[in-house]
């Protein structure tokens, strides 16, 4: 395990983790993207602060995220994982909290995190948080 200097790689992650854990994500062609979202994201993370992980794929079968979930969990890395989802989510606040402030990981993690609201992983996967100004007849 990489020992981790504090707030010298993204999201308080090695690279060594971010290689692994996208490495995983990139065995299940229904995903689409993958965006870390809470203190990590935020950058209020401490050293043992879990892992919070959206995933967007909104044809993956319960099967394969269950599979995915088991992949994960093998992982030989430390910090605690929590994935949701996000076609499955019924929690608009966690839903609201992750547009405003989730960074993408996958499949861009060697990028600059770019915020969630100015990446979509799928048309209209995830709906503008106000309705448009003009809508259509």
């Amino acid at each position: 395990m990489d020992k981790l200097a504090p707030h010298s790689h993204r999201f308080g992650l090695s690279e060594s983790i971010l290689d692994s854990l996208c490495e995983v994500f990139s065995r299940y062609s229904t995903i689409d993207s993958v965006m870390v979202y809470g203190s990590r994201a935020a950058g209020t993370y401490r050293p043992q602060s879990d892992i919070d992980l959206a995933v967007f794929a909104p044809t993956m079968s319960e099967r394969d995220f269950g599979n995915l979930w088991n992949a994960l969990d093998d992982l030989p890395i430390l910090f605690r994982l929590d994935v949701i989802h996000w076609d499955h989510v019924t929690n608009d606040k966690l839903k609201q909290h992750a547009r405003q402030h989730g960074a993408l990981l996958y499949p861009d993690h060697q990028g600059n995190g770019q915020q969630l609201q100015e990446y979509s992983p799928a048309p209209n996967l995830i709906p503008p948080t106000t309705p448009p100004a003009n809508p259509p007849p």
